[in-house]
């Protein structure tokens, strides 16, 4: 079946025969998704600012737009795929966000639709997400540094909050058990990134919303 992977992936590029290539595909073997997660992660380090053979403009656009979707279907099917289309996602963004990839955020479904994923989905591009913005902690302040936290915070603040209540009303709820494993580590993943938001400044949902945390 790997021998029909290239005609599977330019099927899945057209409207009409994508549904039935994205089933055919999930089909294939791992080790093949593998490889061409690993292959996705070499070619976006080694070509996307070179001046010798780069990625052409108008692919990096297509990239920007699939990447996203990418990183939460691996993060529902496979964790070992998932961290090399995270490893693509981070390498641009840390070129490309936020002046050539503002809707970063607005696309990644746990952000959009916070209550909608499963706790193991939503807790890996919780991470995710930590993982993009913890470097802020180090950074001195600059107008580059806070464009950049402004633009997160400008789409990202309102379901972050909303996924913060959620998850502190079902651990806080009486219950007869301890809580899941998944739902402590959401809130921890939770409070991390409240940390990345305000150790630059405190934002102003943040400080209206201060007592919450």
């Amino acid at each position: 079946m790997s021998s029909d992977l290239p005609s599977l992936l330019l099927a899945s590029l057209h409207p009409a025969s994508r549904k039935q290539a994205e089933q055919s595909l999930g089909n294939q073997d791992g080790s093949v998704c593998l490889s061409a997660g690993v292959y996705l992660k070499n070619v976006t380090k080694l070509r996307q600012e070179e001046d010798i053979n780069p990625i052409p403009a108008p692919d990096k656009v297509e990239l920007r737009k699939a990447l996203v979707p990418m990183l939460h279907l691996s993060a529902r099917d496979d964790k070992i795929i998932h961290a090399q289309v995270t490893e693509s996602v981070n390498l641009i963004a840390e070129l490309d966000f936020p002046e050539r990839w503002p809707d970063l955020i607005d696309v990644s479904p746990v952000f959009s639709n916070p209550t909608s994923s499963s706790r193991s989905t939503n807790n890996l591009l919780l991470t995710d997400g930590h993982d993009h913005e913890r470097p802020w902690r180090a950074h001195f302040h600059s107008d580059a540094l806070f464009s950049e936290i402004n633009c997160v915070l400008s789409r990202f603040m309102d379901p972050f909050l909303q996924l913060f209540r959620n998850t502190a009303g079902l651990l806080l709820a009486p219950a007869p058990s301890a809580p899941a494993p998944a739902l402590v580590r959401q809130m921890t993943l939770l409070l991390e990134i409240y940390y990345d938001f305000t150790c630059q400044d405190l934002p102003p949902a943040i400080e209206d919303a201060h007592e919450e945390f």
